[in-house]
């Protein structure tokens, strides 16, 4: 099962280290993979830790993002997405 974070806020400060902590304290449960984004403009921060069950290739990278890096998502789970 993959370890998933989120953060919202106010005092945000772009200090990438700050918000790397709160993924890497979940190490243990995704040691396969991690991944994190932090948005330019909102005080928001995603953080994922990836456990490799049945994906082993990089195709299931997290975060994941659109074509125009506009959405980002994270998720448990399979991935199936295709963009076109």
């Amino acid at each position: 099962m993959c370890r998933l974070a989120g953060i919202f806020d106010p005092a945000f400060q772009k200090s990438a280290p700050r918000y790397i902590v709160m993924r890497d304290a979940m190490q243990r449960g995704g040691p396969d993979d991690s991944g994190y984004y932090i948005d330019d403009e909102l005080p928001f921060a995603l953080g994922h830790r990836r456990l490799s069950i049945i994906d082993l290739s990089a195709a299931g990278h997290q975060p994941m993002s659109d074509l125009d890096e506009k959405l980002q998502l994270i998720f448990n789970g399979r991935s199936t997405i295709t963009w076109s």
